[in-house]
């Protein structure tokens, strides 16, 4: 069952532009179930924002901005079958040209290809996986955040640079997972380390055995292991890792990468952990989402999740903003659209957290370079950009400290 997202602002301007009953709709690609479905209150909160935001701004194209809620189900036992099922629905009804998500990279590869098919434009707000990038999607599938690779790729530079020369590898048997853990392997081989293990494991509620996982891994006692998963089966794993003797260096992906998980794995333990992120944001930018989300939402958020609301919001908005460049509320014009307000040249906006200005530029005629809280946002031939990375360390108290930034070319 789908659900709608709106906010009950005027419209204006734009009448000859407007679309037909006054509104444009979205699609909302989420998990409202499955194994990631933590991100949905986040998701749906975000598009809640974004609704407010866009229409406070005198809407699209003179209409009202509607989002429809749809549930990708990931990590289930029919794999990517929801999301396809909720695409060959959304492929029925032209009044639906645009989709927000999905947001696992399993269900976002799958999408990426009947939204190609189909002439719909999509942005996955966390499509991180690099398969993402070479489906056949017809230069229509596109992602809101920068390519995950690139945060493995300057981990397993730093550890072969701090002296770390074996390594070990534990995911979630997902295409994310099993892609990121390749190519920290692959990397860290390259540098001259060697990878003695790579571990994919399969959760279930019941069963689930987190120790037998933690001996594959710890088998030949590596220098360092690099862990991906989700809170919900990471977690026991986890738990399970703070009774262990294992003394190397362990590196968590950035779904693990919070406050939340120090305090439930011990924060003790925890002191020293390392993770791969974007680069921290501006404070003051910062601020304002956190604030704006709390104001729509009544419920505040902590730092270290205001980049993932930057990701959301970067979707939406630049999906908003080619529409309003295209001049009309059709797929392929907002495609042709979207690499002329998201690429430089043209007037630099921080958009997530200044959309009135970025959709003024765009409605003046002028250029606009679209810029994501973390880095400035160049597509490719591919529909991806890259970014510089942090190092991040947990400290004793759980908090997560920026260590270094590895600049994208230079230090990986």
């Amino acid at each position: 069952m789908a659900s709608l997202i709106a906010v009950a602002v005027a419209a204006c301007g734009g009448d000859e532009k407007k679309p037909s009953g006054g509104t444009i709709t979205m699609a909302s690609i989420l998990p409202k179930t499955g194994t990631f479905s933590g991100l949905y209150p986040l998701g749906t909160g975000t598009m809640a924002l974004a609704a407010q935001t866009i229409n406070a701004a005198g809407g699209i194209l003179g209409g009202t901005v509607v989002f429809e809620e749809f549930d990708e189900a990931p990590g289930g036992a029919t794999g990517t079958q929801p999301t396809v099922d909720v695409c060959n629905q959304l492929v029925a009804d032209d009044s639906v040209q645009v989709w927000i998500g999905p947001y696992v990279s399993d269900s976002a590869i799958a999408a990426g290809v009947i939204a190609g098919d189909n002439k719909r434009l999509m942005i996955a707000p966390f499509a991180g996986a690099a398969g993402y990038s070479t489906i056949d999607d017809h230069d229509y599938a596109f992602r809101g955040v920068e390519l995950a690779s690139a945060s493995v790729d300057a981990a397993a530079k730093a550890m072969y640079a701090a002296g770390k020369r074996t390594a070990a590898m534990l995911h979630l048997n997902i295409q994310a997972g099993n892609e990121l853990s390749q190519e920290f392997g692959a990397r860290f081989t390259t540098l001259g380390g060697t990878v003695l293990t790579d571990h994919a494991y399969t959760y279930t509620a019941s069963g689930f055995d987190p120790a037998s996982h933690l001996a594959a891994v710890f088998a030949g006692n590596p220098d360092v292991i690099y862990f991906y998963g989700s809170a919900t089966d990471a977690l026991p794993i986890l738990l399970a890792w703070n009774k262990s003797d294992w003394s190397g260096q362990l590196i968590l992906s950035v779904t693990l990468a919070s406050a939340q998980v120090a305090a439930a794995v011990g924060t003790a333990k925890m002191d020293g952990v390392l993770t791969y992120t974007a680069v921290p944001v501006d404070p003051a930018q910062q601020a304002i989402i956190n604030t704006a989300f709390q104001e729509v939402n009544g419920v505040s958020v902590t730092n270290e999740v205001t980049v993932s609301i930057d990701s959301i919001l970067n979707s939406v908005y630049l999906a908003a903003l080619a529409i309003e460049k295209a001049g009309e509320y059709d797929g392929t014009k907002a495609r042709n659209a979207l690499r002329e307000i998201a690429d430089a040249p043209g007037v630099q906006v921080i958009g997530a957290s200044n959309y009135q200005q970025a959709v003024d530029i765009v409605r003046s005629g002028a250029d606009l370079d679209y810029l994501g809280l973390t880095s400035p946002i160049e597509f490719d031939a591919n529909g991806d950009f890259s970014a510089d990375v942090s190092e991040r360390k947990f400290s004793s108290t759980g908090s997560l400290d920026v260590t270094r930034i590895m600049v994208n070319g230079t230090d990986f």
